[in-house]
């Protein structure tokens, strides 16, 4: 160790021995450092050394290793203390002790006395923890598993390179895979770098390899970051106030098989139906229809309206939602599922459900006539034409498809579908052939369509959850509840005050259609006397099947959601 130096290295009550040679430089001796160290990250700590009670000199470059050899060698000194500091939070975190032995922990009361006053002496009055503090933990080995997966690795990614002050490279970034490394690989040969993938069992992140000490010097809490963008510093703050108010995004899933059994217990009757990975226990669906919901469907014209909508939480994921509607043209829902994506398996399995609770339908619906939304219908004949055709031949095109779809003869529908694609020609041609006219026109609908001709009511379902689908899932879950209780417990009471045959709604459109509808006969009396009589006085209610009396609407709100 010719021209060289023992030095002991201590961070939080561990030691180590190093030899420090007129080679070494200051890059050096920190990786070598946070290699020996647990939790140190390079540019996150600073090193400081006493060679006089009373006096610290810092150790920040290689001119200060140059230095502080030189006067080890005037002094007479063989041995160093280095004590390693924590630059980021602020205060002192490892102190020295009196052991001079490699790797060891020390805790006899001389030690704690040099603690205290190490502290006084360097370390600040109080500990200030910031959001960041522990970031720079969260990528760590080989294996470590993200189960948010390539959106949780990703962010998780960002934060560690912020706290440890680097900028990422991506080599690969897509659904499947990512694979980083730090962007002075070149101008400083850096050997960081991470690759992590999707295992195809349950859709975690996995990371594959690590090399996870920077042989280059992190370029510290720079002013501006590429990283720390306007959606980075709010994704941070809506995590700690949903964290703060809510509490814990992974926690909310741990409360399900209680949240379930609590409402079994109180809604007897009612379907919740709950699918984890097997291996795994990874949260996949839940079904949940209660037993007032399925009860009250019975009263509503028997027809079911599906859709779905994105839930925004930190895991994502689907709401699927099923309703009817009741005699006052109001939506009753009858059951919705939370799911981890929108696939063609998590709707044939939430549609199995229905199927198996409404036992008044075949298995999988195979035998109820099938009809598209022609809100949407109308939206994707506009995406068929370019930009250049204009908007006034679009809504043309999209009234034309509205006439093909109210023809009430099969001759005045013929009628219209041609003037639909003598104006639409090429456009629409394709279109026309993978959709049967079964699934949308009233002329050759099979069943009765009960006035509907699309799920426009879905909306006010949407419109419901806007706010609370960025919650977490058991808020999400309760809020729901919550919100259509109350929901039937107000049209409960509504229906209760109906003093008409049918529901209010219905009883003025009939009324409408009666004034428009009856035939009169008049007779002239004299020159400017006329004799008029109602040429029919028919009880028109019993033409009115019984989905739209008030009695069944009163039948719809018997049973409640309970808690």
């Amino acid at each position: 160790m010719e021209n060289g130096k023992l030095a002991q290295f201590t961070y939080g009550g561990l030691s180590v021995i190093s030899s420090i040679s007129s080679t070494c430089t200051f890059d050096q001796i920190c990786v070598d450092l946070c290699s020996r160290f647990k939790g140190l990250r390079l540019g996150c700590f600073e090193l400081r050394y006493s060679l006089s009670e009373g006096s610290t000199c810092i150790l920040d470059c290689d001119a200060d290793v140059k230095n502080m050899l030189l006067v080890l060698g005037v002094v007479g000194k063989s041995l160093v203390e280095i004590l390693v500091f924590d630059k980021c939070v602020g205060d002192l975190v490892k102190l020295p002790t009196d052991s001079v032995s490699s790797s060891c922990y020390t805790s006899d009361s001389t030690a704690l006395v040099n603690e205290n006053y190490n502290l006084r002496k360097y370390g600040s009055h109080g500990i200030h923890r910031y959001m960041t503090s522990e970031w720079e933990n969260y990528i760590e080995y080989v294996g470590q598993v993200f189960k948010g997966g390539c959106a949780d690795f990703h962010d998780t990614l960002k934060k560690f390179s912020v706290k440890c002050g680097f900028e990422l490279k991506y080599l690969k970034h897509d659904k499947s895979r990512i694979s980083a490394k730090c962007s002075r690989k070149e101008s400083k040969g850096c050997l960081w770098r991470v690759y992590a993938s999707k295992c195809s069992i349950n859709d975690f992140f996995v990371i594959q390899k690590l090399q996870n000490v920077h042989t280059c010097k992190g370029m510290i809490r720079k002013k501006k970051n590429k990283v720390v963008g306007r959606k980075f510093v709010a994704s941070i703050i809506k995590d700690k106030v949903v964290s703060e108010l809510n509490g814990d995004v992974v926690d909310s899933y741990k409360w399900l098989p209680w949240y379930i059994e609590s409402n079994l217990a109180s809604n007897p009757g009612s379907m919740f139906e709950l699918e984890v990975g097997p291996e795994s226990n990874r949260f996949l669906r839940l079904f949940i229809a209660y037993y007032a919901w399925i009860k009250g469907f019975m009263f509503c014209r028997p027809m079911l309206l599906i859709d779905g909508t994105f839930i925004n939480s930190k895991y994502k994921g689907t709401l699927l939602f099923c309703y009817a509607k009741n005699g006052n043209d109001e939506i009753f829902e009858v059951a919705y599922a939370i799911i981890d994506s929108e696939t063609i398996e998590n709707w044939r399995w939430f549609l199995s459900i229905l199927s198996r609770i409404l036992r008044c339908i075949p298995e999988f619906f195979s035998e109820s006539p099938h009809s598209y939304c022609l809100v949407h219908l109308k939206q994707n004949v506009s995406s068929l034409f370019p930009k250049g055709a204009g908007e006034g031949l679009k809504k043309k095109m999209m009234n034309l498809l509205a006439n093909c779809a109210y023809a009430c003869t099969a001759s005045d529908f013929d009628d219209c579908i041609a003037e639909f694609m003598d104006n639409g020609r090429r456009y629409v041609r394709n279109f026309l052939a993978d959709l049967p006219k079964e699934n949308y026109a009233i002329a050759h609908f099979p069943g009765k369509r009960w006035g509907s001709m699309s799920n426009a009511l879905s909306e006010f379902f949407n419109a419901m959850v806007s706010n609370s689908r960025c919650m977490l899932l058991m808020d999400l879950l309760e809020d729901i509840r919550v919100r259509l209780m109350v929901s039937m417990a107000e049209k409960k009471l509504f229906g209760q005050n109906i003093h008409t045959i049918l529901c209010p709604n219905k009883e003025n459109e009939l009324k409408l259609l009666l004034k428009e509808g009856m035939h009169w006969r008049i007779s002239r009396s004299d020159m400017d006397v006329f004799e008029v009589l109602q040429h029919d006085n028919r009880d028109v209610f019993e033409y009115v099947e019984d989905y739209w009396k008030a009695s069944f609407y009163r039948e719809t709100y018997q049973y409640t959601v309970m808690f």
